[in-house]
């Protein structure tokens, strides 16, 4: 009772020293009874724990999100130094055929001594240097690295062969050379010979081919937007995955016989009576798309190897575009031109194009019909 006492003159004596306020909190607290002053101690105890909690919590979130950004600069930092690698790679493969280019100089030398009869000799050289050199990713102006693969080597020793004037006599060169993945745009290979010519996944956007001589030729993958073929003749030539849009197809010969499938026909011109017809029953495809392939090429990759027998679960592929083509070659799928009936795995494929046109509106429509300039 005395040591209370004693407690109690001293609060009363500080509380008559302090502001108004603080006296009044006082007064308040001398009205609690021990329960209550226990109780008050049990809320500031939970209190104080579960301020703790939150500021452990809070540590504990503030040190995952640290982590998480040291993890992503990490990943920035694997990735930075993974394209660096590969930036490396290409111009390793770049320097490699950069030293190629004087056998090239040395076969240009040689076409100009020898015009206008150029050897057999010098245009074996010429498929030669076309199957030495290999693709590879290109460094751009922007320092990053092209998409796909490309041959500016083969491109130049193209533009060899045609400023030496060689003509219909360069199915030689095409028939044992290699032009897969060149891009030349704007080219004028007006009359050309392009029999049994492979031009896998090459770009020529833009070029004149009027009158040229296509049989059996590969184009599968090629691009060839805004490109006029008028009077072309495409007998057997395979067109699987090009990018045909807005080509001049003006009197082009001997297209009941090419293979169309997948080929994108959006915009053609100048198609002969029953040819789109005739491509769309192959499989022929019509997708707006931007200013190169990857965009429609990819939607359709996306949505077929899914659907595709086998493909997903059997195939040991890359699942690019060419390799959707490959497939459907290796499985023997690729409708025959002008044959009655396809075989059952034949059907299952055209019908999964047919309905992939109808999800996105791709049917192949009969363009715009302006006159061609020759």
């Amino acid at each position: 009772m005395l040591r209370s006492q004693l407690m109690r003159d001293r609060i009363d004596e500080f509380v008559a020293k302090s502001r108004s306020g603080v006296r009044r909190i006082f007064i308040w607290i001398r009205t609690f009874t021990r329960g209550d002053v226990i109780a008050v101690g049990a809320l500031l105890v939970v209190a104080g724990v579960g301020r703790k909690t939150n500021i452990i919590a809070g540590n504990q979130e503030e040190e995952m999100e640290l982590q998480r950004m040291e993890m992503k600069a990490q990943r920035e930092q694997i990735e930075a130094q993974n394209r660096q690698i590969e930036i490396q790679n290409a111009l390793t493969e770049a320097d490699r055929n950069t030293t190629l280019r004087s056998e090239l100089i040395n076969i240009q030398n040689q076409i100009s001594s020898e015009e206008p009869e150029i050897s057999d000799f010098t245009k074996a050289r010429l498929s030669i240097f076309t199957r030495t050199v290999t693709p590879y990713r290109v460094l751009e102006p922007s320092g990053k690295l092209s998409s796909r693969p490309l041959s500016p080597e083969r491109a130049d020793a193209l533009m060899v062969g045609l400023n030496a004037g060689i003509s219909l006599d360069s199915g030689y060169i095409f028939q044992h050379g290699d032009f897969r993945r060149l891009k030349v745009n704007n080219a004028n290979l007006k009359e050309l010979s392009f029999q049994d010519a492979c031009f896998f996944r090459c770009n020529l956007d833009e070029s004149i081919l009027d009158k040229a001589r296509l049989e059996r030729a590969d184009f599968t993958c090629a691009s060839l937007v805004d490109s006029s073929l008028v009077e072309a003749n495409i007998k057997h030539a395979d067109l699987r995955g090009a990018d045909l849009r807005f080509c001049d197809l003006k009197n082009i010969h001997n297209w009941q016989t090419a293979k169309w499938t997948l080929a994108n026909l959006h915009g053609i011109k100048n198609a002969p009576d029953g040819m789109l017809e005739a491509a769309q029953r192959q499989g022929a495809i019509s997708l707006e798309s931007s200013e190169n392939s990857f965009e429609w090429q990819r939607k359709v990759v996306n949505w077929l190897k899914d659907r595709l027998p086998g493909y997903e679960t059997d195939h040991e592929g890359d699942g690019t575009f060419p390799d959707i083509i490959e497939f459907l070659d290796e499985e023997e799928f690729q409708p025959r031109p002008q044959a009655e009936m396809f075989d059952e795995n034949t059907k299952s494929i055209l019908k999964l194009i047919e309905e992939f046109r109808r999800e996105y509106k791709a049917d192949v429509v009969k363009g715009p019909n302006p006159e061609s300039t020759d």
